[in-house]
This record gives C-alpha cells, sequence and structure tokens, in this order.
C-alpha cells in the first residue's frame, strides 16, 4: 500500500500540473498562431481621396493607352479580377445597370483587372463580353501590379500594399480632371445609382 501524501509532496505535484498544463496551453497557442493568418485591418473608405493617376495600361481588345486617355469625361471605375466567382459578377452587374441607364449618358466605365498575371486579354475580352461592357465605352483594362497598386493604396486608398488580391467593393467616380470626386458601395446601398445621378447634375455644370 502506497503511504499518504505529505503536504509539501502535495504543494508540490500542484505546483507541477499547473506548470505543465501552463506549458501546454503557450505550445498550443504558439501553434495555433502559426496557423492563422495575419490579422488583416480592412481598408474601409467611403469618402473620396485621390486621383487617377497616369500609367500604361491595355484594354481586353490589346489596344495600348494610359489612364490620362481618360481625362476630360467623368469615368466609374472599378476593380475586379475575372475569377472572381463572390463580389465581382455582382459589381460587373451594378456597373452594366448604370450603363444602360439614363443616368450612364456620358459616363465612361472602366473596369481594373486586380490579377493581371492571370487575366490575360482573351480571359479579359470573354468576361468584357459575357458581361455586356459596350466596348465603346466600358475598357476592361489590364496594367501592371505596381502601378495598380500605386492607384488603389497610395492614392485611392482602397487596400493595402500587403493584400494577396488588391480587391475592393467600391466604385469610384472620377472627374474630368482626373480627382477621385465620390465613392459608392453597390452591393450594399441600393440607393447608390440615385446617388450617383445627383452627384452627376451636381458635378457637371462646375465642369465646364
Amino acid at each position: 500500500m502506497m503511504s499518504p501524501m505529505t503536504e509539501g509532496q502535495r504543494k508540490f505535484a500542484w505546483m507541477a500540473t499547473i506548470a505543465v498544463v501552463g506549458a501546454a496551453l503557450v505550445f498550443g497557442a504558439r501553434v495555433w498562431g502559426a496557423a492563422q493568418p495575419p490579422a488583416v485591418t480592412p481598408v474601409v473608405a467611403d469618402t473620396p481621396t485621390g486621383r487617377l493617376v497616369d500609367f500604361a495600361c491595355v484594354d481586353s481588345s490589346g489596344k495600348a493607352m494610359r489612364t490620362a486617355d481618360l481625362k476630360g469625361k467623368f469615368v466609374l471605375a472599378d476593380f475586379v479580377f475575372t475569377s472572381c466567382s463572390a463580389m465581382c459578377p455582382s459589381l460587373a452587374k451594378e456597373m452594366k445597370s448604370v450603363q444602360d441607364s439614363d443616368a450612364g449618358r456620358g459616363l465612361a466605365f472602366a473596369s481594373f483587372s486586380v490579377d493581371p498575371e492571370r487575366d490575360t486579354l482573351p480571359v479579359m475580352a470573354k468576361y468584357a463580353e459575357e458581361h455586356g461592357f459596350d466596348p465603346n465605352r466600358w475598357l476592361f483594362l489590364r496594367s501592371d501590379l505596381p502601378d495598380l497598386k500605386k492607384l488603389m493604396c497610395d492614392e485611392l486608398r482602397l487596400a493595402e500594399t500587403t493584400d494577396i488580391i488588391l480587391h475592393t467593393d467600391r466604385f469610384v467616380l472620377f472627374a474630368p480632371d482626373g480627382a477621385a470626386c465620390a465613392m459608392y458601395r453597390p452591393l450594399d446601398d441600393r440607393a447608390w445609382r440615385t446617388k450617383l445621378a445627383a452627384d452627376l447634375d451636381r458635378l457637371r455644370p462646375a465642369a465646364h
């Protein structure tokens, strides 16, 4: 028969148990933390900032151009990629609704690919056709990633340079001088088209 533990032995056993459990918790936390992606602070931009900086790009037809070519008109822009199956098709649907409405008269449209490596020109051309882009008014543009980061991160503050995919659910309205003059959240705001029309009515006289 085992002799009963002394008071000192019981205290030692209790402290040893606490130490083992504590070490297990610390180790588990480190393993769990290593398995999780780093926390990303979401970028929430609802007010316009920055401008449409000038850089080279190519539209889905293969035509070389520069973003500066868009100046001189109001441009409604978004940032998408063809393999996106979540928000991008919905964004295209919202953009097309403006293209086909009275609010879209006189507007130019630009969709910037945020995945230029995979969004080749044939892929982009197919996407534009499937989603009803009017090639005379709605450009699907492919550019170098550093230029896109300068626009989306440094100017518009719609993404972080560390993001794996530069993506946003915002539409940006650029004035004829290239300044970002309004932003919209078409997937969350049912009245965004009404706001766009009101903004254009307010801004157009000042642009002339």
